[in-house]
């Protein structure tokens, strides 16, 4: 795959699957990065000045399998009719009507390789990256996305559909659209796609 600004061909790298929905591209201040996942089971943070990977996980054979990703900014959270024709900090606002703007986190889903067909949702710590450090945490434990498709699988709707975040007096929240499945006679959860 080639990663180009305009006609410029900012960096190269060949992925071992599928591209599915797996380049996001974000800012951290005046730098632009790019989530990107050139190894089927690992994600790896492309620096879009040089197309030099900068951080990322080592794959794992069994690991967590990307699908997609998403770093949330001002317009996807804002992106509503009482924020339109607004800039980020064009009013004495408070931090939550300016978050998020940093670029220091964002979402990964996918699935953890073999254990069923159902997408899970994780979180990416992405405030370390300029250092090198790329962060994911199952923070949100077993979390089955529902993407809105059948059978839950297209990867191509946009992420504000399923992952929705907000912010009330300093206190950050995401909600995500998700599906359990469970068997009536023991309480087992079970992949709903199965």
């Amino acid at each position: 795959m080639e990663v180009l600004d305009a006609d410029r061909v900012v960096g190269r790298y060949d992925r071992n699957y599928a591209m599915l929905r797996t380049f996001e591209p974000f800012r951290q201040g005046e730098r632009h990065f790019a989530l990107v996942s050139p190894q089927y089971t690992a994600t790896s943070v492309m620096d879009l000045e040089t197309g030099e990977i900068i951080a990322g996980e080592e794959p794992n054979a069994t690991g967590f399998c990307p699908v997609g990703f998403y770093v949330p900014d001002w317009w996807d959270v804002h992106e509503t009719d009482e924020a339109q024709g607004v800039l980020p900090g064009s009013r004495n606002w408070t931090p939550d009507h300016e978050w998020p703007s940093s670029g220091d986190f964002g979402f990964v889903w996918g699935c953890i390789w073999g254990d069923d067909s159902s997408w899970k949702v994780q979180y990416l710590d992405l405030s370390p990256v300029q250092d090198g450090e790329l962060r994911r945490e199952e923070r949100f434990g077993y979390t089955i996305l529902d993407t809105g498709e059948p059978e839950g699988r297209e990867m191509w709707r946009d992420p504000r559909e399923f992952i929705r975040l907000w912010s009330a007096d300093d206190d950050r929240r995401v909600d995500f659209r998700s599906v359990q499945s469970f068997h009536l006679a023991t309480g087992e959860r079970t992949d709903p796609w199965a």
